[in-house]
This record gives structure tokens, sequence and C-alpha cells, in this order.
């Protein structure tokens, strides 16, 4: 959207909780052919995070989250270096 920053975030699927008992539960009562429709639709996915909450940013939000963190980790000390033994 104009006006708005770009954003990635990685979404992952995978078998929902529930998946595995469902399709047990459909091969059982719906045959092969119900657990092969649910497997192929995706019925039984589920998408990561989810719920996917995305906040909005404008460019001038993100110039002052930036510098922020900049100074955070500017005032952060590092950590004090190995000894030799």
């Amino acid at each position: 959207m104009d006006g708005y920053v770009t954003q990635n975030i990685d979404v992952t699927s995978g078998i929902s909780g529930g998946g595995g008992t469902a399709m047990a539960g459909n091969l059982i009562f719906g045959g092969i052919v119900g657990g092969v429709v649910d497997a192929s639709s995706g019925a039984m996915n589920d998408l990561k995070p989810n719920p996917l909450i995305v906040q909005m940013i404008t460019p001038e939000q993100k110039a002052v989250a930036d510098a922020a963190a900049a100074e955070m980790a500017r005032m952060t000390p590092s950590p004090a270096p190995a000894k030799d033994q």
C-alpha cells in the first residue's frame, strides 16, 4: 500500500493439531476418497503463525523505531572476551 513500509513475514504450512486425528477419522468413516480430498485440498493443514498480525507502519514510524533500536544496541554492553586458560 502506498505510504506504508513493505514487510515480509515467513508463513509456514503444516498439519494442524487436529489434522492427523481428522485424517484418521476420515479414513475410517469417509474412506480413502475423503482422506485424499482433505489431504489434497489442504483442509487438514494450518498456517503458522496463526493468526498473523501485522502492524502497518509509515516510513517515519520505521525511522523512529530503527533509531531507538540502534540506540539500545549502542547502550547494551558487549560481552567480555573469553579468558585464556
